[in-house]
């Protein structure tokens, strides 16, 4: 399975994986209108530098969020 989000495309997600499990709510937020361009751009980030584990970076993004709603 191919899975393309914006410019990127990961190979080998399957949707029974957590990896394409997450890849798919990856997807869903970067296509989201609610989620403002600057967080969507810092999930783009977060992914670039957490390639090949989408758990890692959905992670971050939402310890980010977290941290941002409490502060």
């Amino acid at each position: 399975m191919v899975e393309i989000l914006g410019d990127r495309t990961i190979t080998g997600a399957d949707e029974d994986t957590l990896a394409g499990q997450v890849l798919g709510i990856l997807h869903e937020a970067l296509e989201d209108p609610g989620l403002c361009e600057e967080a969507k751009g810092r999930l783009r980030r977060l992914m670039d530098q957490h390639e090949g584990h989408p758990e890692r970076a959905l992670y971050e993004h939402l310890r980010c969020v977290r941290s941002l709603r409490a502060g």
